[in-house]
């Protein structure tokens, strides 16, 4: 979420406008949304409860041991089909060059990645076992 001048988006403020955002979106004909952690298993509780489709948790740039709990709280809670990650993955790679680059993808930043997919593995679901089912005449394009 990208804040206006002026504007405060934490805490509650924050989970109600991640919820608003994926409720239009989810209104839309998108196949996968994108969505940040909305902060608290509540708000994926929540997320569930007005989703029809799937759904995979962005890190948002979030420190990876961080996100791989926001992994199993999106997938345990709001029925996450998956993850996005990019910086919590590779964050330290910017200021790197030749064989560091090269050993921390390696080393660090591959392990990493592995870790996610083991955590979604185990956790993620179908998106159909958590959230609310599809409009009428919706179910053959979503199904």
């Amino acid at each position: 979420m990208y804040t206006r001048p002026g504007e405060d988006l934490r805490g509650q403020a924050r989970e109600d406008a991640i919820i608003e955002a994926a409720q239009a979106l989810n209104d839309l004909d998108i196949d996968l949304l994108k969505l940040e952690y909305p902060g608290s298993p509540e708000g994926c509780r929540r997320l569930a409860s007005i989703l029809d489709r799937p759904s995979a948790v962005l890190s948002a740039g979030v420190p990876f041991d961080q996100f791989t709990d926001i992994i199993r709280i999106a997938a345990d809670e709001g029925g996450a089909s998956g993850f996005i990650a990019g910086r919590s993955v590779w964050r330290e790679v910017v200021s790197l060059v030749g064989q560091q680059l090269e050993e921390f993808l390696t080393s660090v930043a591959l392990p990493r990645l592995e870790r996610l997919v083991e955590v979604a593995a185990l956790r993620a679901r179908p998106w159909t076992e958590v959230t609310r089912p599809a409009p009428a005449g919706q179910q053959d394009r979503l199904g």
